[in-house]
């Protein structure tokens, strides 16, 4: 669709250029809209030295949901000074920046635009329509439509050897590319990662014995994923693809990427910004399209963008693993306080289904604003400076959150703090 438009608009006469938040993204909006694009910082700067957009430029800003503020501000400040237009595309329900953002979902709320509504990387037409009231927060007909695909763990590391058992599965009917296990935190990914080896190993398909570079083992017909932007190497921060050959002197090691290009990498990048990919966090798998999804988490952190994100990579089945494990908080307070009683399925269920209306992103400020501004007119008290609250949240226990200094658990990210921009 992007590319057609990007035709349509050369065709008119206009310059089309695009930019989005990632290199990666960047990248296919390249090779796949054949827009030339580059991240939203470096196109900044080359604006700073150049002074503005040429004439006649439409500027594209692909994965505008995960877009940082800031950035996006300074490339909307150039556009409007210099007359080119702006053409936004993302989606508000997926997953938004680490940094400060959620300006696309507040222009969608106050302005809305055309929208896409169809889902259609699903084959099955009802997993696309439970995907769908999902994504807009009604989370029950996806419960119910996935009901025999949800298990519930007493503990995680039975929720790990399940889920890589599944994937074993999956691997060796799809392919090693189109099955992927997705987790909330680094910790669980790790494990997954490492189970996954384990079960390779078993049945000959990597070798007993690998490479070891850094802290980790590789070996040819691993999955690897490459963590930073590095243009002398070529590689872009999320890069997924398989090792074909690995030095055991040098270790250096050539990666075939998954959209089949070669790539050569060096033992200070691979020590420092390489890792398995047999499991993926949210944001490691958002915008892949796989046959096979497993997804594992406790159930207070499916929240709404989260679990939209992670629960539609998968063309053909999704398994959810949840486990019942107390989070570090709830473990702390059981040295102290007597122990409650651990729910079973249904009460698990319940969690999974509250934390899937529970808005992770904070409003941005101008919405904050207009918030307190609200409650003090109609209360003549002004709410704390602290204290939002969302219309999805209203009624509902608060959301419980694992604490980042709690041993061997690291978050996938943080809810950022948002910024005051909003203009487009």
């Amino acid at each position: 669709m992007i590319g057609a438009l990007a035709v349509c608009y050369r065709q008119a006469g206009w310059r089309v250029i695009g930019a989005a938040p990632t290199a990666r993204a960047a990248r296919e909006l390249r090779e796949i809209a054949a827009i030339p694009s580059t991240t939203m910082h470096r196109l900044v700067a080359e604006l700073d030295r150049a002074g503005s957009f040429e004439p006649g430029t439409v500027l594209v800003i692909d994965e505008a949901g995960m877009a940082p503020t800031r950035i996006s501000a300074a490339l909307l400040a150039q556009a409007e000074r210099t007359g080119a237009k702006v053409i936004a595309v993302g989606d508000p329900g997926q997953l938004a920046s680490v940094q400060a953002g959620g300006w696309l979902a507040a222009l969608s709320r106050r302005q809305p635009g055309p929208e896409l509504r169809d889902v259609i990387r699903q084959r099955d037409p009802s997993e696309r329509n439970a995907l769908k009231a999902l994504h807009d927060g009604q989370p029950d007909a996806y419960i119910a439509h996935k009901h025999d695909a949800i298990s519930v763990h007493a503990a995680e590391n039975e929720a790990v050897d399940a889920i890589a058992d599944e994937w074993d599965a999956a691997r060796r009917e799809h392919g090693h590319t189109k099955a992927v296990m997705i987790a909330r935190d680094n910790h669980t990914r790790e494990l997954l990662n490492q189970a996954a080896r384990g079960r390779l190993k078993r049945d000959g398909t990597l070798p007993i014995g690998g490479v070891v570079v850094g802290r980790r083992e590789y070996a040819r017909g691993d999955r690897v994923i490459a963590r930073r932007n590095d243009r002398a190497r070529d590689v872009d921060n999320g890069t997924l693809g398989t090792v074909i050959d690995i030095d055991g002197r040098s270790h250096r090691m050539l990666v075939q990427t998954d959209s089949g290009q070669r790539r050569d990498l060096d033992l200070v990048y691979i020590v420092q910004h390489v890792e398995h990919a047999y499991a993926l966090t949210g944001h490691g798998a958002q915008g892949a399209t796989v046959t096979w999804a497993g997804v594992i988490g406790r159930p207070e952190e499916f929240t709404r963008e989260w679990a939209y994100t992670s629960l539609s990579r998968a063309r053909e089945q999704t398994v959810l693993h949840i486990t019942g494990e107390q989070p570090p908080a709830e473990l702390e307070r059981r040295r102290y306080a007597p122990n409650q009683p651990d729910g079973g399925r249904a009460e698990a269920i319940a969690a999974l289904r509250r934390a899937m209306k529970r808005v992770e992103a904070e409003p941005l400020a101008v919405e904050q604003s207009a918030h307190q501004e609200l409650v003090k007119a109609l209360t003549g008290h002004a709410m704390p400076s602290r204290s939002v609250v969302h219309q999805d949240q209203l009624g509902q226990p608060p959301p419980v959150r694992f604490s980042s200094s709690a041993p061997g658990r690291t978050p996938e990210r943080s809810p950022p703090k948002r910024g005051p921009y909003l203009s487009l």
